[in-house]
């Protein structure tokens, strides 16, 4: 729903189920993603570095680590929304030291991207650069494993996929 506009719909579907006791690492992960994403996308940013911070607590108890760079991303960009880009890059390398140990390469692709964007932020044009380096690395990687050619090639027409392959 939140990708199809309806994002007043989502987050009130989304806060119901956060609601609900729920011990299920998979349900606890999923929907607290959904409900990040929707407070993303609206731009509340306290809301979604509460949320972060809760889910990071929650599914470490839970020992549900898959999800733990993705919520960190999450909180690095709220952190980011809220001004605070050195706890942001923090956050985020955190997070990509997770997702590299898990062997999460679509995860790690989002925080690399989001690296190489907020040292860019930051004027650290060498740490972009090594962070974008490190992101074709990981959509080669990506591209080098997938069979089918119209997937391989839906995933190169991303925006943020292309902002990095169009580089020299």
């Amino acid at each position: 729903m939140a990708n199809q506009g309806d994002l007043a719909e989502a987050q009130s579907l989304a806060r119901a189920r956060a609601e609900t006791t729920v011990t299920n690492p998979e349900f606890v992960g999923f929907a607290g993603l959904l409900r990040a994403e929707v407070l993303l996308a609206i731009q509340d940013f306290q809301a979604t570095l509460e949320l972060a911070d809760e889910k990071l607590v929650q599914l470490a108890a839970l020992k549900a680590r898959y999800f733990l760079p993705q919520f960190r991303l999450n909180k690095a960009r709220a952190l980011r929304g809220l001004g605070k880009p050195a706890e942001a890059r923090d956050v985020l390398e955190e997070a990509r030291r997770e997702a590299e140990e898990m062997g999460l390469r679509m995860t790690l692709l989002s925080i690399l991207l989001e690296l190489a964007e907020l040292a860019s932020e930051l004027g650290d044009e060498q740490k972009a650069q090594i962070s974008r380096q490190a992101a074709r690395e990981v959509v080669r990687f990506i591209t080098d494993h997938v069979d089918e050619e119209e997937l391989r090639k839906s995933f190169l027409a991303l925006p943020g996929i292309q902002s990095v392959t169009s580089v020299n």
